[in-house]
């Protein structure tokens, strides 16, 4: 009686539904679960595509994030507080198909041989982006997955992808769009806010595949791989390489997902052309995303060398595209730029200059105006200013002291987007 009588008060309360939904959008995740047991009524609201738009909007208003990073293999979350500098580690827990045996191991090597040149494949867990709160990870050539870290840490909370169909995998040598590395795969992840759907984009060194999460899609299919003219003229007769920075996954706004390529030629490396390489979610389309004209023009001198700027790391500050640059002329510092208006190559701004081994920021704090700076000491937020590093540290898992934090450290923000519905 005590639970009808619960059900019926929450149904008939007055208070209106418009005050109820902002309420229930500003608390943890963690507790809607359980208010979802009080009332169909807030079970059916808070299951809407309605309110799981109006939570996200909040988390990115508000910066109500976690950091999710890899320590000695393992996945980890932590709720993200600026005024807290000693965050709690949570594991976050893999899906038991990827926890490889030895055996399964040794097979997949000896499947993927010819892949790698006779090398072995390491199977391991690597986070390749966030969008909406959602989670992909992968490891190795054949799982990939997707998942909500504020819902409930077990097993079955993870969406399995359908593996990619890798036949035919080899170096293609009349594209030119490769790597350095004699192999590699970096995905991209995002939703396309037209067509209302999440796609995951894998490239390799000779192929791409777009996979688009709807209801029954259990296929990958192979999209055309970018391919742009060269336009540097300063060596005649010779082939120009478009090179993808292989360590890094793509980064999602203004629905596209973007890579940082580069021009290279191995006579005038750093002096190679920096860009963008972009992936419209809506037309399935590349295209290329000027950077500032500095990066590619603006040279110094220094002991008789000519030394240009170039790109060290790139990602998304705030919903804006955002680059990290060097110059090797300056010893002690890297330049911080943002595209204020997306496709605007005039609208790119230089906001600060951060320490020198840093990664691209991942939060700004306007009420303090610091950024949550990701460099080799570990992780802190960075008052420009002053050049001041409160560094943050963490605790749990085992984990009581500093510990080095990478710079691909990926940002997630609170949701309540279900990979399942997806």
């Amino acid at each position: 009686m005590a639970e009808s009588s619960d059900v019926s008060m929450a149904e008939s309360s007055d208070v209106p539904m418009e005050l109820t939904t902002d309420i229930l959008s500003r608390m943890p995740v963690k507790s809607l679960f359980r208010f979802k047991l009080v009332s169909i009524l807030l079970k059916n609201l808070m299951e809407s595509q309605y309110f799981s738009k109006i939570y996200l909007e909040n988390s990115l208003k508000n910066n109500n994030c976690s950091l999710i990073f890899k320590i000695n293999g393992t996945l980890h979350r932590s709720y993200l507080d600026h005024k807290n500098m000693v965050l709690k580690l949570n594991n976050l827990v893999i899906p038991r198909s990827f926890q490889l045996s030895p055996e399964q191991t040794r097979k997949l090597n000896q499947q993927n041989s010819a892949i790698n040149d006779g090398k072995l494949v390491c199977e391991r867990i690597e986070v390749a982006g966030s969008c909406n709160g959602l989670v992909l990870i992968f490891s190795g050539f054949h799982h990939i997955a997707l998942c909500n870290p504020a819902f409930e840490r077990k097993h079955g909370s993870f969406k399995i992808l359908p593996c990619i169909n890798y036949s035919g995998f080899e170096i293609n040598p009349k594209t030119n769009c490769r790597n350095q590395r004699s192999n590699f795969r970096v995905f991209g992840f995002g939703y396309d806010g037209y067509s209302q759907c999440y796609k995951v984009v894998c490239l390799t060194q000779s192929k791409a595949f777009l996979y688009t999460l709807k209801k029954n899609n259990r296929l990958w299919k192979e999209i055309d791989l970018p391919c742009f003219e060269s336009t540097t003229t300063s060596i005649i007769n010779r082939e120009q390489v478009l090179y993808i920075q292989a360590y890094k996954h793509g980064v999602v706004t203004n629905n596209h997902l973007h890579w940082n390529i580069t021009e290279y030629d191995d006579e005038i490396k750093k002096f190679a052309k920096e860009t963008i390489l972009s992936f419209d979610l809506h037309k399935e389309e590349w295209v290329q995303v000027s950077v500032p004209d500095e990066l590619n023009q603006g040279c110094t001198e220094k002991e008789g060398l000519k030394l240009k700027p170039y790109i060290i790391d790139f990602g998304v500050l705030n919903g804006s595209l955002s680059l990290l640059t060097h110059c090797l002329s300056d010893d002690k510092m890297n330049e911080l730029w943002v595209m204020k208006e997306y496709g605007v190559k005039e609208s790119w701004t230089r906001l600060c200059n951060v320490p020198l081994r840093s990664g691209i920021p991942l939060v700004y704090h306007r009420g303090e105006d610091e950024y949550l700076l990701p460099n080799s000491k570990g992780l802190g937020w960075y008052y420009p200013k002053e050049d001041r590093l409160r560094k943050v540290k963490f605790n749990g898992c085992g984990y009581t002291e500093d510990f080095y934090v990478s710079t691909q450290v990926n940002l997630c923000y609170e949701s309540f987007v279900n990979p399942f519905t997806q």
